[in-house]
């Protein structure tokens, strides 16, 4: 979804690209997608087909939750909970979490392309695995991390280890499955019981002896990698996860205490280049807490970035526009930025005068005011693209209370 709100590029949907798996184009489910037009191929299919396809694997593919099933590994190579014989699979709670997040993209996108009874099959099997995560998966103050085969919770307080998981705390938010209280609790946890200096670690307290029942993780020290580090590649989710709700020094305090320059000051315990991301830092538990290691080898780039730009500048683009809803500090007068978008300049200034950390007063596009597009709680700046414009001047006033 993100590539065709950047291109606009809607023919690619269109695509028909095959399956890999030919003898179960429904995604390995074996059925038929839910999708109104997705079709009875089992060879290929247009690209939308897949997307259909896959999201009703991830429904059909759940344990006795209710919830989509770990398999080997989640986003979390290292957390491999093993299928015992005759019990049941494990279950993923981030994996639930993903899929809600995909199934209100893919709503989003069903309703522009005029499809709106998939819309509303994507919103209804989002409101149901919100429901089930949080029927089953809340443990009073953060969510849990998984099952094990046995029905034993991971991440949760009855634990003696592993007690809390990052990203689910974090997924909880940028899927919207989880109620404001539940968002401010579970990220008021994850804060602190994970945050350090050097940032958000994956999980606390670590494990302190291999664990087959757990896995791969439990074979690095105690505050090394996957197991109680800060696997760094994590905190722009959770960067993510503070503008979304609103708190821009949040955000960008958690953006900065990431920044590898920020290490100059400890480079001896740091070890590790000024200018780039390492793929972890060893945690508070580990006796070398501070080091850097695997640098060059991560994903925190592209998502610091992402996060930088679409959610503390809040600059990112829409199906037929461009979105413009900061959150940044309230000490912050304002900045200016150009984005490139769909062959326009966009011209972007953003003025603070009542130090907002987040809304949008007033907008101007080439010195017009333009209608605000109101979403919940929120109002978002929205600028209406236009071919033949090749420069857009925008000026955008935060602010408490809307102008009309």
């Amino acid at each position: 979804c993100q590539y065709l709100k950047e291109t606009g590029d809607l023919a690619f949907l269109a695509q028909i690209i095959p399956y890999a798996d030919r003898e179960a184009g429904a995604g390995g489910a074996g059925g038929a997608s839910a999708c109104t037009e997705a079709g009875t191929s089992t060879s290929s299919g247009p690209v939308y087909e897949h997307l259909c396809r896959a999201v009703e694997f991830g429904l059909a593919n759940v344990g006795p939750h209710g919830i989509p099933r770990i398999g080997y590994a989640d986003w979390n190579d290292a957390l491999n909970l093993p299928e015992l014989e005759g019990q049941q699979p494990p279950e993923s709670v981030l994996v639930g979490q993903l899929l809600c997040s995909t199934l209100l993209d893919l709503a989003e996108l069903a309703e522009y392309i005029d499809k709106p009874d998939d819309a509303t099959h994507f919103r209804e099997a989002y409101a149901s695995m919100a429901q089930r995560i949080n029927e089953t998966a809340w443990d009073g103050n953060w969510y849990i991390r998984a099952w094990q085969s046995d029905g034993t919770m991971v991440g949760s307080s009855l634990n003696e280890e592993g007690q809390i998981f990052l990203n689910t705390q974090s997924w909880a938010v940028i899927s919207r499955s989880a109620d404001r209280p539940r968002a401010t609790a579970c990220m008021r946890s994850a804060l602190e019981r994970l945050n350090t200096p050097h940032g958000l670690m994956l999980l606390a307290p670590p494990y302190r002896k291999y664990s087959a029942a757990i896995g791969g993780c439990t074979t690095y020290p105690p505050g090394a990698k996957e197991n109680g580090g800060v696997f760094v590649q994590t905190n722009p989710w959770a960067i993510i996860a503070a503008a979304m709700m609103g708190d821009g020094e949040l955000a960008w305090r958690l953006y900065d205490q990431i920044m590898p320059a920020n290490h100059l000051h400890d480079v001896n315990v740091f070890q590790a280049e000024p200018y780039v991301f390492c793929q972890n830092i060893l945690g508070t538990p580990h006796p070398l807490y501070g080091l850097g290691r695997n640098s060059w080898l991560t994903g925190t780039s592209a998502w610091a970035f992402v996060a930088a730009t679409q959610y503390i500048l809040g600059i990112r683009p829409g199906y037929d526009r461009l979105i413009i809803d900061p959150c940044i500090p309230p000490h912050w007068p304002g900045f200016k930025a150009v984005r490139h978008f769909r062959g326009a300049a966009y011209e972007i200034e953003v003025l603070n005068p009542e130090r907002v950390s987040h809304g949008v007063k007033s907008i101007k596009v080439d010195g017009q005011i333009v209608d605000h597009i109101a979403a919940a709680a929120c109002t978002a700046a929205a600028c209406n693209t236009d071919a033949h414009v090749r420069v857009r001047q925008v000026t955008i006033t935060m602010g408490s209370e809307v102008e009309q």
